[in-house]
């Protein structure tokens, strides 16, 4: 925890934050997103133990993890040995896993996951545009996807001329 001192250390002084209460608040998964088709990258609301086992996780329709890496305290890498199908809903299940002070993963520990599809032309229709608004004001477009795909946009940008 940072200092709560008004000179913002405590140096030759007691720690101004001097409290050795555990932490008991179990962690929860909060969301996951596949990176690349070969990596699925997870996030948890506090640190985790990054010592993890591969057994821990498992999923639906089976995906065979190859092996895990911290990125942070608070996120995980997981890397497939094989390349993830695009356009299928995964569910994925963490059981066992534990935090620094030993409290084991929350209720929500399952997400619902999917390699989307690149958006190609065609593949989404811009359904309604806010002209004009007014300055300070949120700015907005509404897309249709007409496939029957799950598509990444993340990288399209709108502008006008």
């Amino acid at each position: 925890m940072p200092s709560i001192d008004p000179l913002r250390a405590t140096f030759g002084r007691k720690n101004s934050v001097n409290n050795l209460s555990p932490d008991l608040e179990a962690p929860q998964l909060l969301r996951g997103r596949f990176n690349f088709a070969r990596e699925l990258l997870i996030e948890f609301s506090g640190p985790i133990n990054p010592n993890v086992l591969i057994s821990i996780f498992s999923f639906e329709p089976f995906l065979k993890v190859d092996s895990t890496y911290a990125v942070s305290t608070r996120q995980l890498q997981l890397i497939f040995g094989e390349p993830i199908p695009d356009n299928v809903v995964f569910l994925q299940a963490v059981n066992g896993l534990i935090d620094c002070w030993g409290n084991s993963l929350g209720k929500n520990s399952s997400l619902q996951l999917v390699l989307p599809k690149i958006a190609l032309l065609g593949d989404l229709l811009i359904n309604e545009l806010l002209i004009h608004p007014k300055t300070g004001s949120p700015k907005f477009v509404e897309l249709i996807n007409v496939t029957d795909n799950y598509l990444e946009i993340g990288s399209w940008y709108l502008g006008s001329a």
